[in-house]
């Protein structure tokens, strides 16, 4: 928590956000949301908004970004919106985000999904000639592009064929699958 904490002071105190003087300057927002709370950009964003105390809104971008590679959250704005639970705990563990300044609102690049009519498990099952009182397994081939020939499908396949359950297999639109 005090590393965290001395990165964040250091990042802030030696931040560029020059960039953004003229603009948060001449009109002076409410608001500064942030689309990605670890690009350089954003952050530097993050940090003008904190220095002409504008309250900063920031998104996590994606399921990985705060346990990659990416490194400390640089700043901490006063909301962040993350996509799941997890990655809310992920938030809190990793990089001390209060939990009162987190709200999960679910991946908004994947709301396009949700359009048009929703059915039930029952009329989805019978779409699809499926058992509704089994479970259903989906999965997803890795195909022939990253081992070559679909070896580990074949062998996923020979187990889930054994299971007491529906198994749909969905193959990737852009790639081969030897079997």
């Amino acid at each position: 928590r005090v590393f965290r904490m001395l990165v964040r002071f250091l990042d802030y105190w030696f931040a560029d956000f020059e960039r953004f003087n003229e603009i948060l300057f001449r009109h002076k927002p409410d608001l500064i949301v942030a689309t990605d709370v670890q690009n350089e950009y954003n952050v530097s964003l993050i940090h003008a908004a904190r220095y002409y105390t504008i309250p900063a809104i920031a998104m996590v971008r994606s399921w990985d970004n705060l346990t990659s590679l990416q490194g400390v959250m640089r700043m901490i704005p006063n909301l962040l919106l993350v996509p799941t639970e997890r990655l809310k705990h992920e938030a809190m563990f990793y990089h001390n985000v209060p939990q009162d300044r987190i709200r999960v609102v679910g991946i908004p690049h994947y709301d396009r999904y949700r359009a048009g009519i929703k059915i039930s498990r029952e009329e989805f099952f019978r779409s699809m000639n499926l058992d509704p009182e089994k479970k259903l397994i989906l999965y997803t081939t890795l195909g022939d592009r990253y081992l070559g020939t679909a070896s580990v499908d074949r062998a996923a396949l020979e187990v889930l064929k054994n299971t007491d359950a529906n198994v749909v297999v969905r193959c990737h639109p852009g790639d081969t699958i030897t079997l």
